[in-house]
């Protein structure tokens, strides 16, 4: 299946020192890797294929990618699965990593990590699934894990375009039961992780769902709750809209690129995609093709963007 990883947003910023990396892969492993070489080369080709620098096993797929100043600060990687289960693990936990890596989680064999962030100990955290519903919670109510542990519900997963609005879940339920979370052909997953904090109030959201559909939201108007609650309806969904695909957190000054299924891309401007409020179905961003469908969205810096050559196209008028 066609994916357009989005983990490559975490750049490091400043490109200048040596900094390390923690890999977490599909298997789950992590590995520590030389930021200089293997950044530069994806800053200058990016969309190729991503080179492995910590020589890992064939057929690990790569989620994200954190830049870090020290293993010794006071930072937390923080992990979410498919099945809306989340984990936060102190750095330090990775300082000593093997050429082959380390495990990070303890994964259900029916489950997949998702997403994964450098966090320090205070942040918001906002999952959201692709059966149009987020949560946000601070990362506080989330304890310190080992490496080898599974972690605890973050949030409760209801079928791809069930009504309601409210949370009615209580966060404190029994942990044995927190990670298993039930499951079906029409179970809603976990698809994006998004980290905010007290400062992030003005930014807003881009959700796109997989028949062209998106829309700006502001971080605002999530409400700032418990995990292991159902969440808040993020997107308006319906057969006519498809399922959520992606979210990411947007500026005005930045941009985005989504990609169909059939390796049809169309770039934008945020700031042509207009902002509305968090129980609506949004506008057409792209028009999917008759059996296709988009897979993939990605944000492209403010900064990035402007020396960019390519032609910026506005969102598909109309519906």
């Amino acid at each position: 299946e066609l994916l357009l990883q989005h983990a490559m947003a975490a750049l490091v910023a400043d490109r200048t020192n040596r900094k390390e990396l923690i890999d977490v892969a599909g298997r789950i492993n992590a590995s520590q890797g030389d930021e200089i070489a293997f950044m530069q080369q994806w800053l200058r080709d990016r969309g190729q294929h991503v080179p492995d620098p910590a020589a890992h096993e064939a057929m690990h797929t790569t989620h994200k990618m954190a830049g870090m100043a020290s293993p010794e600060q006071k930072a937390f990687i923080f992990m979410v699965t498919r099945r809306g289960t989340v984990k936060k693990t102190e750095l330090a936990a990775f300082k000593n990593v093997r050429a082959n890596g380390i495990i990070a989680v303890d994964l259900r064999v029916d489950d997949e990590l998702v997403g994964v962030a450098l966090t320090g100990g205070g942040h918001d955290i906002i999952l959201i699934s692709d059966g149009g519903r987020a949560i946000r919670f601070n990362e506080a109510d989330v304890r310190p894990m080992g490496r080898g542990a599974t972690g605890v519900r973050g949030m409760r997963l209801l079928k791809t375009f069930a009504s309601g609005d409210d949370e009615t879940e209580d966060a404190a339920a029994d942990e044995a039961d927190e990670a298993a979370a039930d499951t079906g052909p029409e179970q809603a997953r976990v698809i994006s992780l998004l980290v905010a904090n007290g400062g992030d109030q003005d930014s807003e959201i881009l959700t796109v769902s997989e028949l062209g559909y998106g829309k700006r939201t502001p971080v605002a108007q999530f409400p700032r709750r418990g995990r292991g609650g159902q969440g808040v309806i993020a997107q308006a969904l319906s057969e006519k809209t498809g399922r959520l695909i992606g979210a990411v957190a947007v500026g005005d000054d930045d941009e985005v690129m989504l990609i169909s299924e059939s390796g049809i891309l169309i770039r934008f401007k945020t700031s042509d995609v207009r902002t509305m409020s968090r129980n609506t179905q949004g506008v057409r961003l792209m028009r999917p093709t008759d059996g296709d469908r988009l897979v993939g969205v990605d944000r492209i810096d403010g900064e990035d963007a402007e020396g960019a050559e390519d032609a910026v196209l506005p969102p598909v008028d109309g519906e």
